[in-house]
């Protein structure tokens, strides 16, 4: 990921970190923080670097478990003060509510892992079934996808859904806007996420997805 971040622009500077967990220094002079950890523990702690005033974008990836041709990549951008877990959390919400999103529905889960230990995206073993290629085409195209999100006019979060084309859902692409989450007031909680959905088909050509890898 490290490598295709800097193909990107020859002014792009990418510094890998290998702690388990990103200190508050980590954030300090960072335009963009990418978590493919798929870690609850990593997203907590971004989750709560989120409702800081002073923070950098940060953008969240990750795949299914049972292809590896599904990919999902939540981006949280200033001034949304909800991280990328909570926005991805709630998103389920907004697709399982959405039958055009069906395919969709296994990137949070299926029916039958009620008999498997799938804690989260990631962490069972194998961690995906699929191929090089199709990580490839996973990470490639939800980093291009983040390229796009990065360069709008206006601040918007929220999460991106794709399928590969050869995928079973075939080329498939959404985005589930997340509602800006206001500042609380003293005492008081984030008001609750909202979200809606909208689905598009992608020409033959276009694919993407999620590489699992280290913040």
């Amino acid at each position: 990921m490290v490598a295709r971040l800097r193909a990107i622009s020859d002014a792009v500077e990418v510094i890998p970190r290998a702690a388990h967990i990103p200190e508050a220094s980590d954030f300090a002079d960072a335009d963009v923080i990418i978590d493919a950890t798929v870690s609850v523990a990593v997203g907590r702690v971004l989750d709560a670097a989120a409702a800081t005033a002073t923070r950098p974008v940060f953008a969240q990836m990750a795949c299914d478990v049972r292809t590896g041709t599904l990919g999902i990549l939540s981006v949280s951008m200033p001034p949304e003060r909800a991280g990328c877990l909570t926005i991805d959390q709630n998103a389920e919400n907004a697709v399982r509510a959405d039958g055009t999103l069906e395919p969709f529905y296994e990137l949070w889960g299926s029916e039958t892992d009620a008999d498997e230990i799938i804690p989260t995206r990631g962490c069972s073993t194998p961690t995906f079934h699929g191929s090089a290629a199709d990580m490839s085409g996973i990470a490639a195209s939800l980093t291009s996808l983040l390229g796009a999100h990065l360069g709008s006019s206006e601040p918007v979060s929220g999460t991106h859904l794709i399928s590969l084309p050869h995928g079973e859902a075939g080329p498939l692409r959404s985005f589930v806007a997340a509602t800006r989450i206001e500042a609380p007031a003293e005492g008081e909680e984030l008001s609750e996420y909202q979200g809606s959905g909208e689905t598009e088909e992608l020409t033959k050509d276009q694919s993407g997805g999620v590489q699992d890898g280290a913040l």
